[in-house]
């Protein structure tokens, strides 16, 4: 795997070279003379095929709307969740798909390792009912302030509708709720999340958490990723 030296660089086919780019360095590898695939080989590989355009379509539905940084792995740790989740079918390899399969094995990924939703805020327990209201009690809100001069939290619910089959996905609703820390919230937050606007496919519903301060006589995000947070939380079938 060596290391593109520059001042140039490129990514894709060049000559008898291909070159890549990986954690914002650039590396290039030759082309084999002979490439002999075995019929395993090709089945194992249209796994892949299905499970790298599943995972471009959520990143793609996801990712533009999110205000927090992901960490540099996370579309690799998102495609080995549904890598596994496509192994969990019994369908014959090679010819799996996601036609059959819920995605609640998303239920529990962070778009952060360095960053969990569990270090800022927990809660217990969830419910959603057919009104599309979400019902999170919060356990406990992690005591941040002793090392930054954090005054709110805010929480914000993305409902996205995605179609893997059609290759698809809806504009995502969002609802936000800021908890003033120096006024300590109830032990219920009810969030109003529009699901039956999306009508297709699967619901993923994603929480953002981010700690804020009080700068120039205004609240921005913490500067500190530790204090951003964002992960699927919930996972459902939509209803026309």
């Amino acid at each position: 795997m060596p290391e593109q030296q520059g001042p140039v660089y490129f990514s894709g086919k060049l000559g008898n070279r291909v070159g890549y780019k990986r954690d914002g360095k650039y590396f290039f590898r030759n082309l084999p003379q002979q490439v002999n695939i075995s019929t395993g080989t090709k089945l194992v590989n249209a796994d892949f095929g299905t499970v790298a355009k599943a995972e471009k379509l959520i990143r793609n539905a996801i990712k533009p709307f999110l205000d927090i940084p992901c960490d540099n792995q996370y579309h690799i740790r998102l495609n080995a969740v549904l890598l596994k989740m496509l192994h969990a079918g019994n369908q014959k390899r090679g010819s799996r798909s996601f036609k059959h399969l819920d995605l609640s094995g998303l239920v529990g990924f962070q778009f952060n390792l360095q960053s969990k939703i569990n270090n800022i805020v927990t809660f217990e327990g969830m419910e959603l009912d057919r009104y599309g209201n979400l019902r999170m009690p919060f356990a406990q809100l992690k005591s941040i302030r002793d090392r930054i001069k954090v005054s709110h939290i805010e929480i914000e619910f993305i409902a996205q509708a995605i179609h893997i089959i059609d290759n698809k996905y809806s504009t995502p609703f969002t609802s936000k709720a800021l908890i003033d820390l120096n006024a300590m919230p109830s032990s219920e937050t009810v969030a109003k999340i529009g699901f039956y606007s999306s009508g297709f496919g699967e619901r993923i519903i994603i929480m953002q958490v981010r700690a804020l301060v009080k700068r120039n006589k205004g609240l921005q995000p913490s500067k500190s990723v530790k204090h951003l947070a964002a992960g699927i939380i919930h996972t459902s079938p939509c209803t026309r």
